[in-house]
């Protein structure tokens, strides 16, 4: 079947109408055909969920697996439908009679090769919840840890139901993103549009997404980004907690979310060039790497296993690590996991990571109408859930503020506006009277050109603008 997607340049030349179905997706290599919008979808992970829910269409959503929390403006809508922790048990995604689901990571169609193994919430057991005799008929035989992976769409869509999965994701590495861009992010979200009849809905989530990095854009240039980048340590997981022997920390790689939220922020990615060759999101390294890479800020992620201020103690506890800059001048940010999905707050995340870069590396103020603090807080939240410590937390007992090395960092939160987060206010260094000078020179600049180019022209067209001023007897002065 042709490759039946319909480009998202199409729509910004063309007046929304209702869809008309049958209409056809392509997705990683499956093509789908959708009879009409699916009425009950089983979503997973907070960035297939929290695209849904700014989409306006919760009314859709049967359940959602492996989110907790979604991001602030779309929490009343969240409490809409059942939710599960993990995934949930065969039976309970079947009673649920699902037309689709939905996911933003490949785990949700992944299934034991095993038909009898206990998955315990980590993975959905098609085998069992399908009924199936074998295994499901995708098998990647190893990627680059060395794992099998078997995947289920086929056997899913024979069933009758329809799915979808963010292309950064896809099973096979060949069809995800060849460029770090936002152009599948956006790609996802017109698709959804189409299956739901949403197009408008869409449109206006890829222009929110759009206007936030260019705000981002703007702080970057002002900061004199492009010239001097701040160099980030994105620190997804210090050690693995499910394979206790794995050391190696997992950080932000080559080809998504944290990518393209450290590039439109204006900031470079000391691990940018890792996990190219399987297009990875995020990767391991070895410690030794992060200690050459000496980065001047880190990213620290929030989650339910290993909050940032855990991973912070772990840094600090390190004698090698401790002396590290970025830890050293206490240049941490955190960020919850969910604000890292390749989803609708990618670009508040880009735009708040510029913000609060600008404070901790350049002293800026942190804005009030993006940050809240309040007297008995150790933190400064944005708007989009990144946060930069006010005070080092307190971790198992343990003061960090005390704990860790370096001076307590001023941070100042006040209302600053959109010509000052640009560099053109007082606070920049530019008095407001400057900008009043410069225009009326650059007037005064244009006048005289004017004037001498209006001289030159009569001069040259014989009918001179002054004539010379003769004296008595013919000569002239």
């Amino acid at each position: 079947m042709v490759n039946l997607k319909i480009p998202p340049l199409f729509f910004l030349f063309s007046t929304a109408k209702a869809v008309m179905y049958p209409v056809g997706i392509t997705n990683c290599h499956y093509s789908q055909w959708f009879d009409k919008p699916p009425e009950r979808v089983a979503v997973a992970s907070s960035g297939a969920v929290e695209i849904m829910l700014a989409m306006g269409l919760s009314d859709k959503i049967v359940s959602s697996a492996w989110v907790k929390e979604v991001w602030e403006p779309l929490t009343e809508d969240f409490n809409k439908f059942k939710h599960y922790d993990k995934y949930p048990s065969a039976k309970e995604l079947m009673d649920s009679e699902p037309d689709m689901i939905y996911a933003t990571y490949s785990s949700a169609f992944e299934d034991p090769t095993d038909p009898g193994r206990v998955v315990n919430g980590d993975r959905l057991n098609f085998t069992e919840a399908l009924g199936l005799k074998e295994p499901c008929n995708v098998l990647i035989p190893s990627n680059s840890y060395g794992e099998n992976k078997t995947y289920c769409r086929d056997e899913i869509h024979e069933a009758g139901i329809n799915t979808y999965l963010a292309s950064s994701y896809c099973e096979y590495a060949d069809y995800r993103p060849g460029e770090v861009s936002v152009d599948a992010l956006y790609q996802e979200v017109w698709d959804l549009g189409i299956i739901f009849d949403a197009i408008d809905n869409a449109r206006e989530m890829v222009d929110g997404i759009e206007a936030h990095f260019e705000q981002a854009l703007a702080i970057s240039q002002a900061l004199g980004s492009d010239a001097n980048p701040i160099r980030v340590f994105w620190l997804d997981g210090f050690q693995s907690k499910s394979k206790p022997d794995e050391k190696r920390p997992f950080v932000g790689a080559c080809c998504g979310g944290p990518q393209i939220v450290l590039e439109k922020a204006g900031a470079v990615n000391v691990f940018s060039e890792q996990g190219l060759e399987d297009r990875r999101i995020w990767d391991r390294v070895e410690w030794d790497e992060v200690v050459k890479s000496d980065p001047d800020l880190i990213v620290l992620i929030d989650l339910s296993t290993e909050s940032a201020a855990e991973k912070l103690y772990n840094l600090c506890a390190d004698p090698v690590l401790r002396e590290m800059k970025a830890v050293q001048e206490r240049q941490f940010l955190v960020m919850p996991f969910a604000a890292s999905n390749v989803g609708v707050r990618l670009g508040a995340a880009a735009y708040n990571m510029a913000e609060a870069m600008a404070s901790l590396a350049r002293g800026k103020p942190l804005n009030a109408l993006e940050f809240t603090a309040n007297e008995e807080s150790t933190e400064a939240v944005s708007l989009s859930g990144l946060k930069v410590w006010t005070t080092l937390p307190i971790w198992n007992g343990t003061d960090l503020e005390t704990f860790c090395p370096g001076s307590p960092k001023k941070i100042e939160i006040r209302i600053v506006s959109e010509a000052e987060e640009q560099g053109l206010q007082p606070n920049s260094g530019l008095p407001t009277y400057g900008i009043a000078l410069i225009v009326v020179f650059a007037l005064l600049a244009v006048g005289v050109s004017l004037f001498l180019f209006r001289v030159v022209k009569k001069e040259m067209n014989g009918d001179p603008m002054f004539s010379p001023i003769v004296k008595e007897g013919g000569a002239s002065a």
